[in-house]
């Protein structure tokens, strides 16, 4: 696979500038950029990110499940994935992903949403 750069993401600082990563943690930034916006947030990309997760009823947990997951397919597409939920009490969301490239697997991500 070629080196390919990009900011990383959350934007942090480095030498006087924004830090550069690569590959598999380009990735890795790709990933926690569409796990951490919703749709709408992003003014000139309305479309990007996940669909709001606010719930006046929990549907089942598959159908959440499958909607991060075609999100992430669909805007890192190079990537596989496997996204799985639990459900915590007062409707948090515990997201792992368990992801690979080029069929080498990469360090799980988990995150909440709420």
């Amino acid at each position: 696979m070629p080196t390919i750069k990009g900011i990383a993401y959350p934007l942090k600082l480095k030498d006087g500038g924004l830090e550069v990563v690569s590959d598999t943690a380009l990735l890795r930034s790709h990933i926690y950029s569409v796990l951490t916006t919703y749709k709408q947030e992003r003014i000139l990309n309305p479309a990007f990110g996940l669909p709001q997760m606010v719930f006046t009823s929990i549907p089942a947990p598959s159908v959440i499940t499958e909607r991060i997951r075609s999100v992430l397919k669909l805007y890192v597409p190079s990537v596989s994935f496997s996204v799985v939920i639990n459900i915590q009490e007062g409707g948090v969301v515990n997201v792992k992903v368990d992801w690979a490239v080029n069929q080498l697997p990469q360090p799980s991500i988990e995150y909440l949403l709420s």
